[in-house]
């Protein structure tokens, strides 16, 4: 990013986290399946096309709808979900068998949200990808989430927005709702996938069943995660170069247990 490139600053250690990393073609073909991480054959659909949308399960959040005023978007890219077919501004959609995104009633800005739902003990993927080619000074992406279904148990968790360079290494920073009463969003650096090296940074903690603002920012050479109205500063571990794609949903995961959350009005902006 900063520079064109990822620099290694803070400490690391080694990873110990289920997350499947992943650069993959940035143009917008999703990467291929880790053989060391799957057994059998993966049961994963990758469409860089329009995908179609879908109905969603779960209820409908109580504060949804709260937002009744058309949005405008003054950042490089938005989505904020409403206009079907679902991913349609995006480069790429990728759902596994134990995935699914659709788009279903209750947005913060009505209508519709981007609903993640993950189910199944198979390897876990549900995302959309969009690529930024051009990082000149920093990245900044903004989505507002609201988690229905949390992780019940620490060591469990779901990825819901991520960054990632092109440049061997594969560096990747990325934000989970991890599995704690009440949950926590964590922060994630890491390069080299599990057995890589990894900073995780815990940032704060998520209500059940309602509405929270999460922005994640980065020159190549620091972060700053803002949840709310709190700004924390975290590092960033790994090299790489740009272009960067930027994912929204779960990019690969194990965990078993069945979690669900709603994602509206996402926005980037390219600094």
């Amino acid at each position: 990013m900063g520079h064109g490139r990822f620099i290694v600053v803070g400490a690391v250690a080694l990873s110990a986290c289920s997350l499947l990393v992943e650069t993959g073609d940035l143009a917008g073909v999703a990467d291929p399946p880790d053989a060391a991480r799957e057994v059998g054959t993966p049961d994963v659909s990758v469409d860089g096309t329009a995908p179609s949308d879908g109905s969603s399960s779960g209820t409908v959040p109580p504060d949804s709808g709260l937002d009744a005023a058309p949005r405008v978007c003054g950042a490089t890219f938005c989505d904020d979900f409403d206009t079907p077919p679902l991913g349609a501004m995006w480069d790429s959609k990728t759902v596994s068998s134990s995935g699914s995104l659709t788009l279903g009633a209750g947005g913060l800005s009505p209508p519709n949200a981007l609903v993640l739902d993950l189910t199944g003990t198979s390897i876990r993927r549900a995302y959309l990808q969009r690529s930024f080619a051009v990082i000149p000074g920093a990245i900044r992406c903004s989505v507002s989430i609201n988690v229905e279904i949390a992780p019940p148990s620490p060591g469990t968790d779901f990825e819901f927005l991520s960054m990632r360079a092109s440049g061997a290494g594969q560096p990747v920073i990325y934000l989970k709702v991890a599995g704690t009463n009440p949950p926590t969003l964590e922060y994630h650096s890491e390069v080299g996938g599990d057995g890589g090296t990894e900073v995780i940074t815990p940032v704060g903690t998520f209500p059940v069943g309602t509405w929270a603002r999460v922005t994640l920012r980065s020159d190549g050479v620091s972060a700053q995660v803002t949840l709310g109205a709190t700004t924390t500063p975290v590092p960033v571990v790994a090299g790489g170069d740009l272009p960067v794609a930027v994912r929204l949903g779960e990019t690969g995961d194990t965990d078993d247990p069945h979690v669900r959350a709603r994602l509206d009005d996402f926005e980037c902006t390219v600094e």
